[in-house]
């Protein structure tokens, strides 16, 4: 997902020379694909923290959970409401 976001531009331009536009992401589809890079972002930090070292320590998963859903909470109360 981070990889089609950062090359999105050439994506959309590369899909319209070839007449096949239809197949662009759109704006409402870009917004979903930022906001869900922006929520796995926390879940890939702790992946890499936790696969760092041979051994994790409770404490230290303990302290990646709560940060993790300290950060889901905080997503929630910000969302949009969704009609």
């Amino acid at each position: 997902m981070k990889k089609y976001n950062e090359e999105h531009k050439l994506v959309t331009t590369t899909l319209c020379q070839l007449g096949k536009n239809i197949m662009s992401l759109k704006e409402e589809e870009l917004a979903l694909l930022h906001n869900t890079i922006n929520l796995l972002e926390p879940f890939e930090e702790a992946t890499k923290e936790m696969t760092s070292e041979k051994m994790t320590f409770l404490s230290k998963v303990i302290l990646m959970v709560r940060g993790i859903q300290e950060f889901i909470n905080l997503a929630n109360a910000m969302k949009p409401q969704i009609t």
